[in-house]
Formats: C-alpha cells, sequence, structure tokens
C-alpha cells in the first residue's frame, strides 16, 4: 500500500514527508505506533492493494496547474517525425561541445525557443552532464567524494532548457543515442521525467528535483558487479540481495553531502522501493517461461509471435494477442537465443 497522508504532521514521524510504499513490518510497526489512521492512494500502490484510478475517457486531461493538455494525433506525430529526421539531417556535424554564448530568445508567437537554436545551446550541456556521470563513477571507484554541486547546477541547465523548448533536449537524447546504455538511460531517465513534469505543470523547481533524482537515482549500481545487472536469466538470491543494495549505494553516496536535497533523496527512495518490487517478480517469475526484455518488461515466451529488429538496435516484440512490447538492445539477443531453443 502506498501511503500518503497520516493524521499527524510528518515532522513528528520518521517518514518522508512525499509519502511511501508500505513494504515491511518494520514500516507496519512504525505506523502503528505513531498513527491512529492513514490515507491511502491505490493507484499508487502495487500487488493485491492496487487499482486503478478511473477517468472519464472523453474528459480532458489536466495538469497540476490546471490547463487543459493535448496529446498529439497520428497525423501530427507523423509530421514530427518527419520533422525531427530533417532536422537531424541538417545538423549532420554540427553540433559540439562548445558553449554558446546567448541563452536563446522566447519567442512571443508560442513561448518557446527556436529548436534549432536550442539544439546547438544545449548540446554542450547534454555532453557535460555524460563527462560529469563518467566522473563520479570514478570518484566513487576511487573512493572520493562525488561532485554532487556540479551535477545539480548542470541539471538545472537542462531543467531551463525544458522550459525554453521540451522538445530540443528530448531529441538531442536521440541524436546523441550511443552504445553507453548506463550513461545513455540516466540522461533519458532525467530529461524525459523533467519534460513530463513540464507538461503536467510542475512549477520549476520540482522539474529540476525531478531531473536530479533521475539523474541520479542509478548512481549506486556502479558498486554492483557489472555482469549481474545484464544477466538475461534469473538471478539467485544472494545475486539478488546484491543488486538490490544498489538503492542503498546510492542514497548513502548522496547523504554524505550534508546539503543535498532531501526532497530528491526522497523521489529515489521512493524509486528505490518500486525497484525492488519489480526486481521482486523477475526473481520469481517461472524461468523456464518468462524472459526479462527491457528495463520495465518481462515476457512469457508461450505469448510471442514474433521479434521485429529495429533500426536502433532494439526490437518490438509482437504478441500473439496483436499488442507490442518494447525490446532493448541489451536482451535482444537473449530473447532471440531463447525463442530458437524453444522452437
Amino acid at each position: 500500500m502506498f501511503v500518503v497522508g497520516i493524521d499527524r504532521p510528518w515532522t513528528e514521524t520518521p517518514f518522508m514527508m512525499q509519502g511511501f510504499l508500505l513494504a515491511n513490518t518494520d514500516q507496519l510497526r512504525a505506523l502503528q505506533k505513531y498513527c491512529r489512521s492513514v490515507t491511502i492512494d491505490r493507484s499508487r500502490s502495487i500487488g493485491d492493494q492496487y487499482s486503478a484510478k478511473v477517468f472519464d475517457k472523453d474528459a480532458a486531461l489536466r495538469g497540476a496547474d490546471g490547463l487543459v493538455r493535448k496529446h498529439p494525433d497520428v497525423v501530427e506525430s507523423r509530421i514530427e517525425a518527419q520533422r525531427f529526421i530533417k532536422v537531424a539531417r541538417s545538423f549532420k556535424g554540427k553540433i559540439h561541445t562548445r558553449r554558446q554564448p546567448h541563452i536563446p530568445r522566447i519567442r512571443s508567437e508560442d513561448g518557446r525557443s527556436r529548436l534549432e537554436s536550442e539544439l546547438l545551446y544545449s548540446a554542450p550541456i547534454v555532453d557535460d552532464v555524460y563527462r560529469a556521470l563518467r566522473e563520479a563513477q570514478l570518484a566513487i571507484d576511487g573512493n572520493v567524494a562525488i561532485d554532487v554541486p556540479q551535477i545539480n547546477g548542470l541539471v538545472g541547465e537542462m531543467a531551463a532548457g525544458v522550459q525554453r523548448n521540451p522538445d530540443a533536449l528530448l531529441w538531442l537524447t536521440r541524436l546523441k543515442r550511443t552504445d553507453q546504455y548506463a550513461y545513455d538511460h540516466a540522461v533519458n531517465v532525467s530529461v524525459h521525467a523533467m519534460v513530463f513534469a513540464r507538461f503536467v505543470g510542475l512549477s520549476g523547481k520540482q522539474v529540476h528535483q525531478l531531473g536530479l533524482a533521475g539523474l541520479l537515482q542509478d548512481i549506486g549500481k556502479v558498486q554492483i558487479d557489472y555482469g549481474l545487472l545484464g544477466k538475461p536469466g534469473p538471478l539467485d538470491e544472494h545475486e539478488f540481495e546484491h543488486v538490490k543494495a544498489h538503492v542503498t549505494n546510492t542514497v548513502r553516496l548522496l547523504q554524505a553531502h550534508q546539503d543535498f536535497d532531501a526532497e530528491v533523496l526522497a523521489i529515489i527512495r521512493d524509486t528505490g522501493a518500486l525497484e525492488f518490487t519489480r526486481q521482486q517478480a523477475l526473481h520469481e517469475a517461472d524461468a523456464a517461461r518468462f524472459v526479462r526484455v527491457h528495463r520495465s518488461h518481462l515476457v512469457n515466451l508461450d505469448h510471442v509471435a514474433s521479434i521485429e529488429p529495429l533500426d536502433t538496435g532494439d526490437a518490438r516484440i509482437h504478441l500473439r494477442d496483436g499488442s507490442t512490447l518494447p525490446c532493448s538492445r541489451r536482451y535482444r539477443a537473449a530473447l532471440r537465443e531463447r525463442m530458437d531453443a524453444g522452437a
């Protein structure tokens, strides 16, 4: 169950102010000690306690600021994809690591900066983020403190770019995609979290906090055996406990900085609780029939109809009921082997 409210001030309890996932008996005992009643959000709970919110399918989608949000239709999405390809081709060889001297101007007609100007301005910032993540890994390996202020400042610059033109950073993560999965994933999570936060109308501070949490939530994985992170099959008990420790590692590394944002730490802890649950599902699934195909998905091989390779190196899995699932490039070969073995 996900606890969102209690019958006393949060500051009088050991719990996080943003709420928390009730995941073990220690938390339950603490609740019983401090509270007589609590409020549960079933839509944020998991397992048998989960219950999806019911929405009127015809109702307008509104953000936290109360403004109506509109998803693009199929035609708009195709036009946007064609525009992306055109811009990507036009910028081939032009995006480099030199910082631009002037912040892109916001246009009065749509409240955004020009896409091309934002791409050129933000590309060096994204490069600096990748570099900072590599330096953070080296620092951890060398038992040296992470330069959190530097990373926080870079996330602030990305958050400002998202406010000016959210499309630009999303497109940059596609244009600059590499095979360095860990860095790629951290930057992608950070950018997508900030763009979504802006979309639903969260404040500039919240956009920044989510971006920082997304970028750093897996930094503790550098202390985990790399071979286990990409293991296609199930983990044994010892391996599972070892991998679970990455969230604890992350929190410990960041808590070493006394002025690190406590709300960002809470977000990382919440994400970690959900990660444990997902890992447990993967761990307990029938290894003979289920295989991991994505960070967020495992699939029953009995229901796979075909595997469609994509130009990015990833794949699209077509299920027998007509639905599809994404397959990350790191799991694609293992999935193909399992499919061929069962043929």
